[in-house]
């Protein structure tokens, strides 16, 4: 036989969408595949043509329907739409190209093409995947079923398409994107009433002149925006678009209240005068929302008419409900909202706070180390503790970064460092960043005082994971301050440190045994030490500089690394080992030098590399320790 007569019957072996190979079953096959693979072979049975192997070749060239329509169940079957979960830009990402396998299933063969264009189920999901010519397609094929509409709108065209079925869209997400006049032709298009209307995306990215009364480059909701009617609204997110808190959309049902302005941290728009009318409205707002499970607030909470005063004895604001809170705003306005906000339910806060220029810096902090005292936010509850705390202080372009997190159980750390796994999953999760806005120099003393104010708010009972970043000092004094707003915090077993020197300080007192401490210590740092030793550290994380650094305390010319030692063997000793080192680097790989010969007698030495876009690897583990690897972090 020829070559060309050799190849052929291989040819003819290939199955095609509407061609089967009749054969042997896989090793690994379902129930199903196994009923569709009988029923391939009674129907081939009789038409059975065998190649120059011996496999049979089955002359069928169209499948029957029933068979075709069960394998198109299977995959027709997709994830349900989760769009409405997430922040508003995440939705969009989440929901852009979803629906459009259905016109990739349209090309299989006309059996299935006839069922996509004859099931109007097929068609409530209108998305990025289809053109402006096939929506109105679309919005036909589905009937009177509810819609979910979610696109970047670039054409002047799909608003009134969109428009014309308004009163059975049940999600509408629009991200538009174009010129000032799209957005005019939206605001027009969409003032009809929204009868079935439970979820509201708005996006605007369309440029505007600007202007600081409107809160930075942002656009005001029209007041007949949905003709002012959308009885089952649930959740509103809208992102640059500046709404009016008087508006009847904000009805006493609404579960999810997101509202985003960007700005700038460094050049937030002065205050102006605002009415007082909108201070107030935007508080009876809230107030008029009990339901309310999530609320996110960034750039839009109104200053108070009279500049920074705030109102004194101000009317107390209650939602029972509340779960999530985020706020990013100037210190006066986030200052201003919690003192008023009573929220016993609250599982997850964050506050991102910009102090602005000419404000003081000691009063905001010392308000705030107030809100987090407050038992109303929830945060000494027994039966919601506190499990993980990360306090981070940074100086970037001389602005001052302070930031407390707290993390779920599996959850990555952005910024590379090794993930901790708690044993119970906090069920409290608390950010807070503080943005300096002025342009001074930080000075140790007073960022000491300020820092101890919010650690000290923080109930330390209960707390096994804590993360310590904080800024190099190039004269550093004294731990004293850290270390008096650290006692108390014996619970601690997972800690990371990247401080400098009083990383280095706070990590021999972690480390430290009463009565067997470093002879080679000053006798000015052991009293600060001792009051800090944390019986139950099993866990260590440390900057790779920290353990090369040569103190200038020290007695004798040896690194950290040397240093730790003796810690790691006195703890060993008095039944309080340390399981596990991390070492965090910028490359893989372990460090050459001498001292991490000597620390791996004592403990299991690991590498954490931080990569220069912040993203975490996982960490490498010393292949002799007999100890097995952690699991590694998931994202």
């Amino acid at each position: 036989m020829s070559e060309m007569d050799e190849s052929e019957p291989e040819c003819q072996c290939l199955p095609t969408p509407n061609e089967v190979r009749i054969g042997q079953p896989p090793l690994e096959t379902s129930p199903e595949d196994l009923d569709i693979m009988a029923s391939n072979e009674t129907i081939a049975s009789s038409n059975l043509v065998y190649d120059d192997h011996g496999h049979p070749i089955c002359q069928i060239h169209c499948l029957p329907p029933e068979i075709l329509s069960r394998i198109f169940n299977h995959a027709i079957q997709g994830e349900p739409l989760l769009w409405h979960t997430g922040n508003v830009i995440s939705s969009f990402k989440a929901a852009r190209f979803d629906g459009c396998d259905r016109y990739e299933l349209m090309r299989v063969c006309h059996h299935w093409q006839n069922i996509i264009l004859g099931t109007p189920s097929y068609w409530v999901n209108i998305t990025d995947g289809v053109r402006a010519v096939a929506l109105e397609a679309a919005l036909d094929r589905s009937k009177a079923l509810p819609l979910t509409i979610t696109r970047v709108v670039t054409s002047s065209r799909e608003p009134p398409l969109i428009a014309r079925h308004l009163p059975r869209v049940k999600e509408l997400g629009i991200y538009i994107h174009g010129k000032p006049r799209l957005l005019h032709c939206i605001h027009e298009s969409l003032n009809r009433s929204a009868d079935n209307l439970e979820a509201l995306f708005l996006v605007m990215r369309v440029p505007l002149p600007y202007d600081q009364s409107t809160l930075s480059n942002a656009c005001t909701l029209p007041p007949d925006f949905l003709s002012a009617q959308a009885p089952k609204l649930r959740r509103i997110s809208l992102e640059s678009y500046v709404l009016d808190w008087r508006s009847p959309l904000l009805n006493t049902s609404l579960t999810h209240l997101e509202i985003l302005i960007p700005t700038n941290a460094h050049s937030l728009p002065s205050p102006g005068p605002i009415a007082a009318a909108m201070y107030a409205g935007f508080f009876d707002c809230l107030a008029r929302l009990p339901s309310l499970l999530v609320l996110v607030l960034m750039g839009c909470i109104p200053v108070h008419p009279s500049s920074l005063e705030l109102v004194d004895n101000p009317s107390p604001i209650h939602l029972a409900y509340l779960q999530r809170l985020a706020i990013d705003d100037r210190a006066s306005s986030v200052i201003d909202l919690m003192r008023r906000l009573t929220a016993p339910a609250c599982t997850y806060l964050e506050l991102k706070v910009t102090n602005v220029v000419g404000h003081n810096v000691q009063q905001m902090f010392e308000r705030l180390a107030q809100i987090l005292r407050k038992p109303s936010i929830g945060m000494d509850i027994p039966s919601r503790p506190v499990s993980t705390v990360r306090v981070s202080m940074q100086e970037i372009d001389y602005r001052l970064w302070l930031s407390i997190k707290g993390w779920s159980i599996d959850q990555a750390v952005k910024d590379g460092y090794p993930v901790f796994h708690p044993e119970v999953e906090p069920s409290f999760n608390l950010t807070l960043n503080i943005r300096e806005e002025s342009r001074q120099r930080l000075w140790e003393a007073a960022f000491m005082d300020n820092l101890c104010q919010i650690v000290e708010a923080i109930p330390s009972a209960g707390v096994h994971t804590l993360s310590l970043e904080l800024p190099y000092f190039r004269r550093p004094t004294s731990s004293r301050p850290l270390v008096h707003a650290l006692r108390g915090w014996d619970s601690v077993c997972n800690l990371s440190l990247d401080c400098g020197d009083y990383g280095t300080q706070m990590a021999f007192g972690a480390l430290g045994w009463h009565g067997r401490l470093d002879s080679s210590l000053a006798s000015a740092t052991t009293s600060d030490i001792d009051n800090i030793f944390l019986p139950d550290l099993k866990i260590l994380s440390m900057p790779e500089a920290i353990l090369t650094t040569i103190p200038s305390f020290s007695s004798t010319p040896s690194p950290y690394g040397d240093l730790l030692v003796p810690k790691l063997r006195a703890r060993k000793e008095n039944n309080f080992l340390l399981r596990k080192l991390y070492i965090v680097r910028s490359r893989p790989g372990f460090p050459r030098d001498p001292w991490l010969k000597n620390l791996k007698q004592v403990v299991s030495v690991s590498v954490h590399v931080e990569t220069k876009s912040g993203k975490a690897l996982h960490p490498s583990y010393d292949s002799h320790s007999s100890e097995p690897p952690a699991r590694p972090p998931t994202r």
